[in-house]
């Protein structure tokens, strides 16, 4: 059975030491069900590299007992806690049967709140070519010594003396500040670095170690992001990680304690290998038990100066994300409101918060022949300072948006391949073309999302149209099984490829006559018709057009993104047009909606408004009458109007016209039963 099992990270401001269990059951009756877990927004590493144990009582640093140690959130004042509220709050916790996490990041904040364990070891400190207040949890002590080495031990006495069950690394910690092409370029890193992979290192590298001015920083940056070094580079990082979580997760198992990580921050995977050294994969062989991407499209947008919507770009990270690491469960967070930074979705974006909470459920991934959810379930981020009717009304909103019992999918899947990831990193380093994912979520923006994603080892069990970026990066095996795939493909490849010499029988094949990249689409299903030719008349350039050594590399993946060579406009519309042609829905409208039929016959589908100040009305026409269409979500809430005579009544069904009022960036779940 499918279910949201959600966890809920919160400050300590949710809960009340003076109650005798700290708080446990008054929170627990307020929020009204039993989460998955709960994460203490501890936030300051502190809270383990300050361990006394607890022999004694004594307080808890301000910003451990709220986040940036802000004095209060809408419910209470921050209150001092102890270290024997915290373990008494997570036996009362448990008492309940939910377990407690140590939410941790990695701020280094000149002692502002409490004075810092690494005034003691500067040269823990982050070292880029921007300053950020941010520990590198990858670097050494003075005596060579890694930090992993001490940490891992400390956070397993931590962990044993507060009786918690796990831990959760996020910000800051991991994934470490900034990104990697603008450090960290300390002598540390980089001798690390050069003694990992025996790379020989120029005359003029060498003579700046021991130095980490300015100056010399810029130096090693510029040696160690030039190609070819760049892949060694950003390859080290991946396995530095691994081997760090492989000592973390060791000494916290030992102790029967689980390991959380965000590992990506707004990106999807190939971003996050590109950005911030990580691969996930490695963090899941390490022995990391549960991930948490962040899915943050209207909080994030509402605290900066996007003006274009990132809801397509930030929730292809769990379809993706999910096929990239099948068998370790994701908690997708799901922005409600935060006291500290100041925002509140919920009350400021209502139908966004629906719409993000609807949407990061519905996803599922084929593996292994069955269709499973791809989130494991919502990490509620926060979870202090919330209503109990708030709390009641994203339980109303979660119960509605689950579902079980899916038989296929009715739109385009994506076809995910570890093959084309690995190989993605150079021919993107080499092309600045598109990825997997600018694809899917460029195709999502011009209105044809995918519902899912089938491994390219699952090929055989699937039934549905698949969409196939980066075609050429596949294996050949990969290519074979799926130029002879039965039903519709989409594909796009590099400039040049011909999938006819695999024998790959395509109804339609055209390049992109505007992009200095003219990339190709191909595949079967569809025929290009008088309407999608006149898209390809459309020779706009689409996105900044930056070549391989142009532009800089960005330093804030939050508000930026990869560097793209421009592609056209008449190229991208042609193929979200072809994607909807080959959907395996029997559906049509004019509003993006992906579809899922289910094992009873019945139909889920979930259709969104990219209008963001306008309530639309759309017409749904269908392949066969329509017997029913059930609202599940929010809006609308009058019955369905279907098409009678030339005319929507209440009473028209049996149609194959049905109508829906759209809320303005909204989304409507339906249940649709057809004739």
């Amino acid at each position: 059975m499918e279910k949201d099992e959600m966890m809920i990270w919160m400050q300590l401001l949710g809960f009340d030491r003076n109650d005798p269990d700290r708080g446990a059951a008054r929170y627990l009756d307020q929020i009204g069900f039993k989460p998955r877990g709960i994460i203490a927004l501890l936030y300051h590493p502190d809270i383990v590299n300050l361990h006394r144990g607890m022999d004694e009582e004594y307080r808890l640093f301000d910003d451990n007992a709220a986040y940036y140690a802000i004095p209060r959130n809408t419910e209470r004042e921050r209150q001092p806690w102890t270290n024997l509220d915290l373990r008494e709050l997570a036996r009362g916790l448990k008492k309940h049967g939910v377990g407690l996490y140590a939410g941790i990041m990695a701020p280094a904040n000149d002692s502002r709140f409490h004075r810092e364990w690494i005034e003691d070891h500067p040269e823990m400190r982050y070292t880029g070519m921007r300053r950020h207040q941010s520990i590198n949890v990858l670097k050494r002590f003075r005596d060579g010594s890694y930090f992993e080495d001490f940490f891992a031990e400390k956070l397993r006495q931590t962990l044993t003396d507060y009786e918690m069950e796990g831990v959760q690394f996020t910000d800051m910690f991991c994934p470490s500040s900034g990104t990697r092409a603008h450090g960290d370029f300390s002598t540390d890193m980089t001798d690390q670095f050069v003694t990992d992979t025996g790379i020989e290192v120029p005359i003029k590298v060498r003579e700046t170690m021991g130095d980490d001015s300015i100056e010399a920083l810029k130096i090693r940056q510029e040696w160690l992001w030039s190609i070819p070094v760049r892949y060694s580079w950003l390859d080290f990082y991946a396995r530095r990680w691994e081997r760090f979580f492989e000592k973390i997760c060791a000494a916290c198992h030992s102790a029967g304690k689980k390991v959380m990580v965000l590992g990506q921050y707004c990106t999807d995977p190939f971003e996050t290998l590109w950005c911030l050294g990580i691969d996930m994969r490695r963090l899941a062989r390490a022995g990391v038990d549960e991930f948490c991407p962040n899915t943050l499209p209207t909080g994030v947008a509402m605290e900066t100066d996007l003006t274009e919507s990132r809801f397509w770009r930030y929730m292809t990270l769990i379809p993706l994300t999910s096929a990239f690491v099948p068998h370790t469960p994701l908690y997708t967070m799901l922005g409600t409101q935060d006291a500290s930074e100041e925002w509140n979705v919920m009350k400021h974006a209502p139908v966004r918060f629906e719409r993000d909470l609807t949407t990061e459920m519905t996803y599922r991934i084929m593996r292994d022949g069955e269709y499973r959810q791809a989130s494991a379930g919502h990490m509620i981020c926060l979870g202090d300072g919330i209503a109990r009717e708030d709390w009641a009304n994203i339980r109303r909103l979660s119960d509605s948006s689950v579902f079980s019992g899916v038989k296929r999918f009715a739109s385009p899947a994506l076809l995910w391949s570890d093959a084309a990831f690995d190989n993605t990193l150079v021919s993107y380093a080499e092309t600045h073309r598109y990825t997997v994912h600018k694809t899917v979520y460029e195709l999502a923006n011009r209105g044809a999302p995918i519902g899912g994603v089938v491994r390219s080892e699952d090929m055989d069990s699937a039934d549905c149209p698949l969409l196939i970026p980066c075609f050429d990066l596949m294996s050949p095996e990969e290519q074979r099984k799926a130029a002879e795939y039965p039903h519709p493909v989409i594909c796009t490849a590099a400039p040049g490829f011909d999938p006819e010499k695999l024998g790959f029988k395509c109804d339609f094949i055209f390049a992109d006559g505007s992009s200095p990249y003219p990339q190709i689409a191909f595949g079967r299903g569809a025929k290009l018709t008088d309407e999608i030719r006149e898209l390809l008349k459309d020779t706009r350039l689409y996105g900044t057009d930056v070549a391989p050594g142009e532009g800089a590399e960005y330093t804030n993946q939050l508000t930026e993104t990869l560097n793209f060579r421009a592609v056209g406009e008449g190229f991208l519309a042609a193929c979200a047009a072809l994607m909807k042609k080959t959907s395996g829905a029997p559906f049509r409208s004019e509003c993006p909606f992906f579809a899922y039929e289910l094992e009873d016959g019945t139909y889920r589908v979930f259709f969104y408004n990219s209008d963001p100040d306008h309530y639309r009305t759309f017409v749904i026409e269908t392949d066969r009458p329509a017997e029913s269409v059930k609202v599940l979500s929010s809006f609308p809430c009058l019955p369905t109007k279907f098409e009678k005579n030339g005319k929507f009544t209440y009473d028209g069904a049996p149609s194959d016209k049905f109508r829906l009022k759209l809320a303005p960036d909204g989304v409507t779940a339906a249940e649709i039963r057809l004739s």
